[in-house]
This record gives C-alpha cells, sequence and structure tokens, in this order.
C-alpha cells in the first residue's frame, strides 16, 4: 500500500535541489523566427544560480535564441503508481539566454559527467569535450518548483 500523494503546491528547495540533479533532460522553450515555440530537449547542469546547455551553433534552438534571447526551461518527473495515478514534480525558470563559446569543452564535460556513465563514460568525455560547441546559460529571474497530483482526500488535514 502507497502513502497518499502530496497535493499539487510549491516544491521545497531542498526537493528542487533533487530534482535540478536528477540525470533526466530539460526541456528548452525558444521562440522561432515566425513567432511560435520550439521546445528542445537538452542536458543541462545547474551552477551557481543557472541552467547551463551546450548544443551546436547551428542548431535551431541555437539560432532561435541568437535572435530572440528570451527562453524558458522546464525538468519533470513523473511517477506512474499501482492506482493509476501520476504524482509529477517540476522546476520551471525563464529569463535571457546568453551564447558563448565552450573553450575548451569544460562545460560539455561536466554535462556529460552528468548524464553518462558505466563503461562508455571515460571516451565519451573526451569524444565530446573535443567537440566545438556553444554554451546556452540560463540564468532564470525566478525558479519555481512545483508539485502535481490527485487532491487531497475529502476530509484530509
Amino acid at each position: 500500500m502507497r502513502s497518499d500523494p502530496k497535493p499539487i503546491g510549491p516544491l521545497p528547495r531542498d526537493e528542487v535541489e533533487r530534482l535540478l540533479d536528477l540525470d533526466v533532460p530539460a526541456h528548452l522553450g525558444t521562440i522561432d523566427p515566425s513567432g511560435h515555440p520550439r521546445i528542445t530537449p537538452i542536458w543541462f547542469i545547474w551552477l551557481e544560480g543557472a541552467f547551463y546547455m551546450t548544443s551546436f551553433a547551428d542548431k535551431p534552438h541555437v539560432r532561435n535564441l541568437r535572435l530572440n534571447p528570451k527562453a524558458s526551461l522546464c525538468i519533470d518527473t513523473e511517477q506512474v503508481l499501482d492506482d493509476g495515478t501520476r504524482p509529477n514534480q517540476q522546476v520551471k525558470g525563464a529569463g535571457q539566454a546568453e551564447l558563448f563559446p565552450d573553450d575548451g569543452g569544460n562545460i560539455t564535460r561536466e554535462i556529460t559527467r552528468k548524464y553518462v556513465r558505466g563503461p562508455i563514460a571515460a571516451a565519451e568525455l573526451e569524444r565530446r569535450g573535443k567537440m566545438i560547441r556553444t554554451v546556452i546559460r540560463l540564468r532564470p529571474r525566478r525558479l519555481v518548483g512545483l508539485r502535481g497530483g490527485p487532491p487531497p482526500k475529502k476530509g484530509a488535514v
């Protein structure tokens, strides 16, 4: 038997930090030249109050950010429980993205360390660290952590 899921509401800071440390991709929102949103799954690290991601300079999301630096990011997880409910947690942020070269590949290596493990890790660190990539830094104006799930049962406090 499971305990009742936590109701919809804000996440405490320690749960926000835990979610930011997970090796799940973020979803980066940019605005394309025609004004439409574009969502891109992307690996990231959270460091000193900012999201850091890297990508290739010619990718659509990087081109979009060059034209319009407004961006948002969402990291979310969902758990499927035996009773069919799907409680979730998410962290969201928005702000102006900054683009700059990943000189030396250091940011790319840090991101790779977070997501790649096992026997291929060392080779991937070496391979990805040599790539010419662009850093996307998003320092959100505000970071919001939310929890979703079924509403509390009637009479529950």
